[in-house]
């Protein structure tokens, strides 16, 4: 966290994904990064040391299951907590991955505002007030 405000890198292929989230986390004073491939992720979070990363799974090129291996391999990003975005079609491939314990959390698009929230608060110490 940086000047008392959080840092949340967004990642998805879909420009407006990422503009819908960025919208809804501004206007609650969070500060937001984007991405829209995998190597972008990677630069980001090892430039910027986001406190929290929202990662899409499918991705071209390098999807996000790649990404979060690169990222947790890596000593100067593997603290910082991923919470993969997800359509249904992959919430079986998730479901093992955490089985697996090679994800620790997900949530569902199309992404209810609520949810998103409660499920960054968990990562985010304080950020409850926020929301």
């Amino acid at each position: 966290m940086k000047d008392n405000q959080y840092t949340i890198l967004l990642v998805d292929d879909n420009l407006d994904n990422i503009e819908l989230l960025e919208e809804i986390l501004q206007a609650r004073g969070y500060r937001t990064l984007r991405a829209q491939t995998g190597f972008d992720t990677l630069r980001l979070a090892a430039n910027e040391q986001p406190d929290l990363i929202l990662l899409d799974i499918a991705m071209p090129v390098m999807d996000g299951m790649e990404v979060l291996h690169v990222l947790k391999s890596d000593s100067v990003t593997a603290h910082i907590p991923v919470v993969f975005v997800t359509g249904i079609m992959e919430n079986e491939k998730i479901l093992r991955a955490i089985e697996n314990h090679s994800v620790i959390d997900y949530i569902s698009k199309p992404i209810v505002i609520t949810d998103l929230l409660d499920k960054m608060a968990m990562y985010l110490p304080g950020s409850g007030k926020k929301l």
